[in-house]
């Protein structure tokens, strides 16, 4: 069954890492203006060790992209420079505007995850007890429904499928 705490560490395990991005954007507010060139990206390497940052440029587009190799997988990102792959110059209010999923709308889910984990537990007990009580009547109805003779009549699918039809549309459980 599931318990508070173990939806507590779902939404806490979704609480999305500033790093790189906030540092990649920091030393492209200090670069403002510039060209884009290796020495702006070796000093992003260089403040962020454990991400390989390199400067992607290809279908005429420019993006500083990262990743990293923790186990067990691995993760990145990469933000959007310019429509272009020549003669780029850093505007870090562009790059910030055009990157909103890495700093506005990642601080928002990161804002509204934080409030969520302030809740108190009987908002969560409500959450957890019909959660609770849906996998007990699926594990019920699977003992049924997945052994045909013991439910012995021609109409089966379509009771089946009857059930099927009142599970909400947008729930894949």
């Amino acid at each position: 069954m599931i318990t508070i705490e173990q939806i507590k560490k779902v939404i806490k395990d979704r609480i999305e890492t500033l790093e790189p991005a906030d540092t990649i954007l920091r030393i492209l507010r200090e670069s403002h203006g510039k060209r884009l060139d290796k020495r702006i990206i070796d000093k992003m390497n260089m403040s962020c060790p454990e991400w390989r940052i390199v400067d992607k440029r290809q279908f005429k587009m420019t993006q500083i992209a990262w990743m990293t190799y923790t186990m067990p997988y691995q993760s990145g990102g990469s933000l959007l420079i310019a429509h272009k792959e020549n003669d780029v110059y850093i505007d870090s209010q562009d790059i910030y505007n055009r990157n909103p999923a890495y700093f506005e709308f990642r601080d928002k889910r990161n804002k509204q995850r934080k409030e969520l984990l302030e809740q108190d537990d009987k908002f969560f007990q409500n959450i957890v007890d019909p959660m609770n009580e849906f996998i007990k009547a699926q594990q019920s109805l699977s003992i049924i429904f997945d052994h045909v003779e013991s439910f012995p009549f021609p109409d089966f699918y379509e009771v089946k499928k009857l059930v099927k039809k009142c599970q909400p549309n947008n729930w894949d459980i």
